[in-house]
């Protein structure tokens, strides 16, 4: 889940999977923003699966604009300008925020071990 911290005139965003945190923001205040990290928040909490393949999470690049997807699915798309006030292009966040995903699936892994392809049937 998000946790948001107020800082003077712009907000601080955090996103974590297993108390890893995967996207830091921060931003104006701006209604916007802050409902699209809640969206990615429930598009993790729809796609996000211990199952999930590395290669199934991709960073899209056109122009200024970058979207996370998980599985082909938008987690979260950022422009430039929504980036700025942590020196980083959306690319760059977004790749850091692939690379968290993959490194928090990983420990989950190590933590929980077992065949997610097992055949449970009878």
């Amino acid at each position: 889940r998000p946790e948001f911290a107020l800082e003077e005139s712009f907000c601080t965003g955090t996103i974590s999977i297993d108390n890893i945190p995967i996207i830091n923001l921060s931003f104006t205040k701006s209604h916007e923003i802050y409902l699209k990290m809640i969206e990615a928040t429930q598009n993790l909490d729809k796609f996000i699966s211990i199952d999930l393949a590395p290669y199934e999470i991709n960073v899209l690049v056109e122009g200024t604009i970058s979207t996370l997807l998980i599985r082909n699915n938008k987690i979260i798309s950022l422009d430039d300008s929504e980036t700025v006030f942590i020196n980083k292009s959306s690319r760059e966040v977004l790749r850091e925020t692939q690379d968290k995903i993959k490194q928090a699936l990983w420990e989950f892994r190590l933590k929980f071990p077992f065949d997610v392809k097992e055949d449970l049937k009878d």
